[in-house]
């Protein structure tokens, strides 16, 4: 529905669903990003101008840290875990998708409620 997006817990049951455990930061990294992504979908047209420095001041780190985690939760689930990933995408995956890719594919599912 209109509201289905608001909850931060959807975002921890979908990485759970794709493997990942909240172990470190960098899980919190990812799932506040897909959170604010949710929210404000037009950030991840360019995600290094608001959303990566929106996360990073949140948890006191820089942007690159941010971006950095990220790309290391996609290459992970690409490698590790592709084929939930895969079957989230709307186009075939053929390479581990990029920070930016990845949150779109992320934020795609919860913003259609298929979580």
């Amino acid at each position: 529905g209109m509201n289905s997006v608001t909850d931060i817990v959807e975002v921890y049951d979908l990485l759970y669903r794709l493997g990942f455990s909240a172990t470190n930061t960098a899980f919190f990294h990812l799932s506040y990003a897909v959170y604010l992504s949710s929210l404000n979908p037009h950030w991840l047209v360019k995600p290094s101008q608001r959303l990566y420095p929106e996360v990073a001041n949140q948890y006191n780190v820089n942007p690159l840290q941010v971006v950095r985690n990220i790309d290391g939760f996609a290459c992970a689930s690409w490698h590790k875990n592709a084929a939930p990933l895969r079957s989230l995408t709307s186009r075939p995956l053929t390479a581990a998708p990029t920070s930016a890719q990845f949150l779109r594919i992320l934020t795609r599912c919860i913003r259609r409620g298929t979580v």
